[in-house]
């Protein structure tokens, strides 16, 4: 039945106009449902689009296909076509003017290169002659984990390139497999200019950024014109100082991304950060951009700390929402006047995309152009000058684009609008909302939740190999989470368009008679208890697209019987979905995860545990900036948990990520228990999970060694 006729049929039952009394005895069934509730207005809208200047972020060049691309860039003065570096190695190249594009290989460079996690080709720039010369730099980590600068000859106006020609320049040992840094570039001064991060673990326990005498944490400038590989220009900030006088300025933890002004020459660079603060920083010679003393423009090593002779960020942002930076450009197209002139650029984990503009004392200050929810990992800027983006996950490319004058959004603003819950009673699903349960719940500071789907009708769901749901554009995940009695927040996930998922959070009113959505994360009490509330862009950094987006939806976890209050039946909810036909093709053979406080092996329970709340972020492409793969079905001896941390070793001695029988010395069980910033889950919980920590350490005591 339609909702509405149900709502009449049953409201006098409650003698509450409009609203039905639920069954309140649960009975055992073979299926929670008969049929298939239909479904018309719980179907997820256009995405919420938020922004302060009129401009549109439109996809470009449909019909190129990528694989994780890394940079994109066009040779100088030249716009007949796009070249674009892949991170396992492949430079590909496309004519934008075809009727439909297609990328050809122009080198391969995955023989030499190792790629995963930070590592990879990751930067590459074209001689300012290049139309005489045919001379290509690239950055990349060679097959010992090392930073690799090279360069490349290429033929016929860049459509040949010769693989044997490829001369490795200068080699800096990385003494971590993470913050390499890598972007190249050439200056309007003719010199070549590198980014190196600080050599990676956490916090740069060699404090390499700010020692002369290593080039890790740096911006480099060299003279690759002369008889020798290269040359010190000199005039270097350091030349004759007896450091390192390669050096052009230092204190950068892991500048990703750097971009010079094609009017004014200033460099710019996003420097990503550790734990708090994000920054942008206009780059000068001999400057000290603080990394370690300070992050961004906090206190990191100690605190106090002495900044002076420090250069403080043009903008810092806390990671709240996102984090990783990702530095982008001055817009100099003439497109979208109002952006002329201003640097643009973005954020890894929230793809939005950001302006900094001065106020009348010249104070910056961030101005939020478009909300992406798409891992932007580059900036882009064509022979005119407009600008596109990179999309890292989705390998496409999306340009800027002049738009409408920024209207209102239409996106429900409250839960009752949404189209999911009652609007009289919003604590209430609609039919087409249907509800499940998991076997092992992601921690969440102990909170109680209620999950359901929603798909348009008509739609189906799929099965992966990995037993991971597929889920139709349209679709709706919904999740409300109570904490000492009292309902705080109902979270919905939206698939609004293909590859493009975004969560929301609505936030209960104290009455409870509705839940407001937020924009920005927030903490609130819930009964003496303070519990925080992601706004839409921390919801993607657990909802990777490695991961598929949805988490908690594979056939493992919905392995199990769920009750169903609109019949009042408890049932086995896979059978159920599969008989009123929500799948579309028969359910394969499956196992299912057991409960964290079940009476499995130790290790069957530590390998659930680890796949619900860390393997969303910790397996191949997904940000886990390393190398842990801690999916369940993940053979033990390909894990990668047996290594050294690269992220920080937490001050224990002879750390390892697992070190079998010593729960002590294990990087990995620390985390867990850790109060603060090195706390995994990382984000949104302050309550550590003693019941996962105390599986995970048994787990551990039990292993004898370490494949």
């Amino acid at each position: 039945m339609r909702n509405g006729i149900w709502i009449a049929a049953l409201a006098a039952c409650k003698g509450e106009p409009g609203l039905p009394t639920l069954p309140t005895t649960v009975v055992e069934a073979e299926y929670g449902y008969d049929a298939r509730p239909e479904n018309p207005d719980c179907v997820a809208p256009p995405e919420r689009f938020s922004v302060e200047a009129s401009i549109e972020v439109n996809r470009v060049f449909a019909s190129v296909s990528m694989l994780n691309p890394v940079a994109l860039l066009q040779a100088p003065g030249d716009g007949s076509a796009w070249y674009f570096i892949e991170q396992a190695g492949r430079v590909k190249r496309f004519v934008p003017t075809d009727a439909t594009p297609t990328a050809e290989l122009v080198l391969d460079l995955r023989d030499r290169i190792d790629s995963g996690g930070e590592r990879g080709l990751l930067g590459f720039a074209f001689h300012p002659s290049f139309a005489t010369n045919g001379e290509v730099w690239v950055s990349y980590t060679n097959l010992a984990g090392d930073s690799v600068l090279a360069s490349v000859q290429t033929s016929q106006g860049g459509r040949v390139w010769d693989a044997t020609s490829v001369e490795e320049v200068l080699t800096i040992q990385q003494p971590f497999p993470n913050h390499n840094g890598g972007d190249v570039d050439f200056g309007p001064d003719g010199k070549l200019y590198w980014a190196l991060g600080d050599g990676g673990s956490g916090g740069d326990p060699g404090n390499r950024a700010q020692n002369l005498d290593v080039l890790l944490g740096k911006i480099l400038r060299l003279d690759v014109d002369g008889p020798n590989p290269y040359d010190i220009p000199p005039d270097n900030p350091f030349v004759g100082t007896g450091h390192r006088e390669e050096i052009y300025a230092y204190g950068l933890r892991n500048p990703f991304r750097m971009s010079f002004d094609s009017v004014t020459g200033e460099l710019w660079a996003g420097d990503v950060g550790q734990n708090a603060v994000e920054e942008v920083d206009r780059i000068e010679a001999g400057g000290n951009y603080g990394w370690r003393i300070k992050e961004g423009d906090t206190c990191y090593a100690t605190t106090p700390c002495d900044g002076d002779g420090l250069i403080d960020p043009v903008v810092a942002y806390p990671q709240d929402p996102g984090y990783s930076v990702i530095g982008g450009r001055v817009y100099r197209g003439s497109a979208i006047p109002e952006l002329y002139g201003r640097y643009l650029f973005s954020d890894y984990y929230h793809g939005r995309i950001v302006a900094i503009v001065y106020d009348d004392l010249g104070v910056p200050r961030r101005q939020r152009l478009a909300d992406t929810f798409r891992p932007i990992v580059d900036f882009a800027e064509d022979a005119d000058g407009e600008m596109y983006v990179l999309d890292r996950d989705g390998g496409r490319i999306y340009q800027l684009q002049p738009g409408l004058a920024p209207t209102p959004s239409t996106f429900p603003q409250t839960l009752s609008a949404t189209g999911c819950f009652e609007s009289a009673d919003p604590s209430r699903a609609v039919e087409g909302l249907l509800p499940f349960d998991v076997n092992h719940p992601f921690w969440s500071d102990g909170a109680q939740k209620r999950r359901w789907l929603a798909i348009p009708d008509g739609t189906t769901l799929t099965v992966d190999a990995d037993g991971d749901l597929g889920f139709p554009v349209g679709t709706v995940l919904a999740k409300e989470m109570s904490l000492n009695g009292q309902r705080v927040e109902t979270r919905l996930f939206m698939h609004h368009a293909e590859d493009v998922w975004a969560g929301y959070a609505y936030r209960w009113r104290e009455d409870g008679s509705d839940a407001d959505l937020i924009l920005s994360n927030e903490t609130v009490d819930a009964a003496g208890t303070p519990w925080e509330i992601p706004g839409p862009e921390a919801c993607m950094q657990c909802h990777t697209a490695a991961a598929g987006r949805s988490l908690g939806l594979e056939l493992g976890q919905l392995d199990r019987d769920a009750e169903y209050p609109l019949t009042g039946r408890r049932a086995p909810q896979l059978d159920t979905l599969e008989h009123i036909g929500m799948f579309a093709e028969p359910l394969p053979d499956r196992t299912a995860f057991p409960a964290l406080d079940s009476d499995a092996p130790v290790a069957d329970r530590a390998r659930a545990y680890l796949h619900v709340n860390c393997s969303q972020c910790h397996r191949p492409d997904g940000p886990g900036r390393g190398e842990l793969d801690l999916r369940i079905s993940t053979p033990f001896a390909d894990m990668g948990i047996c290594g050294p941390p690269v992220h920080g070793d937490l001050g224990l001695t002879d750390a390892l990520v697992v070190a079998p029988g010593s729960p002590e010395t294990s990087v990995m069980a620390a985390r867990l228990r850790d109060p603060g910033a090195y706390r995994m889950p990382p984000l949104a919980t302050h309550v550590v999970d003693t019941a996962g920590a105390d599986v995970i350490d048994a787990w551990i005591r039990e292993l004898t060694s370490c494949p």
